[in-house]
């Protein structure tokens, strides 16, 4: 497994999610506008974000898919995240609340 790479400009940084952004997950995921796009139930605990977290630390370590948070500038911890799944050699991207 190749360390977690993150990306930065001036406007954004991309980085890997890790436990500390349970909370800033929980948030996202526990809004019913945000997760009807999704295919997954409210969040009703923190406890299913640091679950969350787990998969797709997980998912990163077998190179299935790769979770990026993405903070606007260095100054904002207001965390959205983007998706990066790999199939097949095709990158599909999704993103939420950038």
């Amino acid at each position: 497994m190749q360390p977690f790479p993150s990306l930065q400009t001036d406007r954004l940084l991309l980085k890997e999610i890790t436990g500390d952004s349970a909370q800033d997950i929980f948030e996202i995921y526990s809004s019913a506008e945000v997760v009807r796009y999704y295919d997954c139930d409210v969040y009703q605990s923190l406890q299913q974000a640091m679950d969350q977290l787990r998969t797709w630390a997980a998912n990163c370590s077998k190179d299935v898919a790769i979770r990026w948070g993405g903070i606007r500038n260095r100054q904002s911890q207001n965390h959205r995240h983007l998706r990066f799944q790999f199939l097949e050699q095709t990158i599909l991207v999704f993103a939420t609340g950038i």
